[in-house]
């Protein structure tokens, strides 16, 4: 501890910035194409798997080591469980915005570790490596699905494992934290088992060239080999993705070449290019004869993992020899980022073995601009293809759940791609669904709403009374002042006693010109007479706009007003809310803040980086 508090000076603002700036553009992603609305593995991965047998009393560590795929994810499954017992609601956007800052809080700490190996003057490098790394939505899965934390959690596991195995004296305590955090990395995902793989890659090369023996290199190699063989034995076959493997000799090279070209992947003869700054440190490694400092191997023994990950990838997902899925980008974003640092150490400590710098630094000028075009390219397929497919399809997901809701009518979800269903296997989708610990836990987007009754009411407010923009399903109950008259109706609406809600915030859809004069929504505890207006931060228009606000204590009714002869507005009945749902809209809501908040801290960081006391210490370090 006494030596990271020494060397987190003059490192903070920068981390800080990085982490900023990535949940900004993590959390605009969010917004804009997430929901609430649990998808895909999370059906079966976590609510058949964990969170029925616990709201049953009957959760047990089978139910948390049963495979997910070939995975056993059991930290992804203690993790959002936490999350549904401290919220009390299942949401997938919750889980997707703690995610955002595992994921940066991941990378500024990897940053930091290698600006303090490499030196402090070299900060913005990694910084530029790692924001490019975090900005760009090109790892859009993993952003806005939140059970895709095993992806971050292995990525942890990996990185502490080579950190302390790979350049720890055998028997340490940072070697004996490696080994324990290597065996706990087989609990994030299956190809977990490929960071001690890389470990001793690294080792084997040490051993060739004799800079370690047998005996100081034999306890790394055990235990190594001991958590790649328990991994091997964790690894369950799943018969049903043998379509996705790699067909044949070609389409597994051509897949590799994609993975390893990344972010160059529709040219998988780049990676010629790609992989140039590692390939150059590697051959100088190997043909050095002096003790490599950690620095090194820390560089060599990432881009060793991240090179296995791209080949493991193109084994089990290559097919006909496509580029690697948008999940697995995160992953692969390490090819490119332990490649630059790969030319700034040899900037640094082999400078001197670079003859024709000249050349050499063409050569890195070339990587370099190829790395943006790519990630430019990548990007750009991101928005144009992955991004708006995946959007269309959560809207079908949340309409036809929310139709099957209302109506329990199982056809709701006949006649849709498999990918436009929250599940794609209707039978048990629709068994959760109908489960009441699953029911009453759903989001707020989809669960069952509070029951409101109109008690007293005039011709203003009648059920469905609004013009919007898109058809509204017959399903969904709404009140609007939108009738035969249009807009030009006025009266009131006020509803029988609701129950109390069991959430602490409710969401309340509304539609039209609420907000501007004569025009008033509230809700009214009938016990104490409190009033809770309804105020949405802009006009909705011919749209639904949720409003959230906190719940009455008590029973209440809602009281709706339309004294403007020219203005309408429609609302739908109230659905309850999670306390960290609520709050995490609120802190989505902010992605600008973040975003400027990082732009500030890192133009402060930079400003001391050319102050005269920073030149100085460079110069000293120099």
């Amino acid at each position: 501890m006494t030596w990271i508090r020494r060397n987190l000076r003059g490192h903070l603002g920068w981390m800080l910035s990085l982490v900023l700036i990535g949940a900004g553009a993590k959390l605009w992603l969010i917004q804009r194409s997430a929901s609430p609305l649990p998808f895909l593995d999370q059906w079966d991965g976590e609510a058949a798997a964990v969170y029925v047998p616990y709201l049953e009393h009957q959760l047990s560590l089978k139910d948390l080591f049963s495979p997910n795929n070939e995975h056993r994810i059991v930290f992804t499954r203690l993790y959002n469980l936490l999350l549904l017992i401290l919220n009390r609601q299942w949401d997938n956007n919750l889980q997707a915005t703690v995610n955002v800052f595992i994921h940066c809080a991941a990378l500024a700490g990897f940053g930091w570790l290698m600006a303090v190996l490499l030196g402090r003057r070299w900060w913005p490098a990694l910084w530029l490596l790692l924001a490019a790394a975090l900005v760009p939505p090109f790892a859009w899965e993993n952003t806005v699905w939140g059970f895709q934390s095993q992806f971050y959690f292995m990525l942890i596991a990996a990185l502490l494992t080579i950190w302390w195995l790979g350049t720890a004296e055998v028997r340490s305590r940072r070697w004996w934290y490696g080994a324990v955090v290597g065996l706990l990395a087989l609990l994030t995902m299956g190809s977990a088992l490929l960071a001690a793989a890389a470990v001793i890659v690294l080792l084997a090369g040490e051993l060739v060239t004799r800079r370690k023996t047998w005996r100081q290199a034999g306890g790394t190699v055990a235990v190594c080999v001991i958590i790649i063989a328990l991994g091997w034995l964790m690894k369950v076959h799943v018969p049903r993705h043998d379509a996705l493997k790699a067909h044949s000799v070609g389409a597994f090279f051509l897949a590799l070449g994609k993975n390893l070209a990344w972010p160059s992947v529709t040219h998988p003869w780049l990676a010629l290019v790609s992989m140039f700054p590692l390939a150059v440190l590697s051959w100088f490694w190997l043909s050095g004869k002096e003790e490599s400092p950690p620095v090194e191997k820390m560089i060599l023994g990432v881009g060793i993992w991240a090179t296995l990950q791209a080949v493991a990838v193109a084994v089990e997902r290559g097919g006909y020899g496509g580029p690697p899925d948008w999940r697995h980008m995160d992953l692969s974003s390490f090819l490119m980022i332990t490649n630059g640092l790969a030319i700034v150490w040899l900037e640094i400590h082999h400078r001197k073995r670079l003859r024709f710098p000249v050349v050499w630094r063409a050569g890195f000028a070339v990587w370099a601009v190829t790395a943006g075009i790519g990630l430019w390219t990548v990007t750009d397929l991101a928005e144009r293809y992955g991004l708006p497919s995946f959007e269309k399809a959560q809207c079908a997901r949340l309409i036809t759940t929310r139709a099957f809701m209302a109506s329990d009518d199982e056809h709701v979800f006949e006649h849709h791609l498999l990918s436009e269903l929250p599940f794609p296997y209707p039978p048990e989708l629709i068994f959760l669904l109908r489960t009441p610990d699953i029911r009453t836990n759903l989001p707020a987007c989809v669960r069952d709403p509070l029951k409101v009754s109109s008690a007293a009411t005039n011709s203003a407010f009648v059920p469905r009374g609004f013009l919007l923009t898109d058809a509204e399903p017959p399903t969904e109950r709404s009140w609007g002042s939108y009738g035969k008259e249009g807009a030009a109706a006025q009266g009131s609406f006020e509803s029988g006693p609701i129950q109390r809600s069991r959430l602490p915030y409710l969401e309340i859809p509304v539609a039209g010109d609420l907000g501007k004069p004569g025009l008033s929504l509230s809700l009214v505890e009938l016990g104490s007479g409190r009033v809770t207006e309804i105020k949405p931060d802009r006009a909705a228009g011919g749209r639904w706009l949720d409003v959230r606000v906190k719940a009455p204590s008590g029973e209440f009714k809602m009281v709706a007003r339309d004294d403007s002869p020219s203005g309408w507005f429609a609302f739908k009945e109230p659905r309850e809310m999670g306390a960290l749902s609520y709050w995490c809209g609120r802190m989505v809501a902010t992605w600008k803040w973040f975003s400027i908040a990082g732009i500030v801290g890192m133009a402060w960081s930079l400003a001391r980086w050319f102050s005269g006391a920073e030149y100085s210490q460079r110069q000293e370090q120099h």
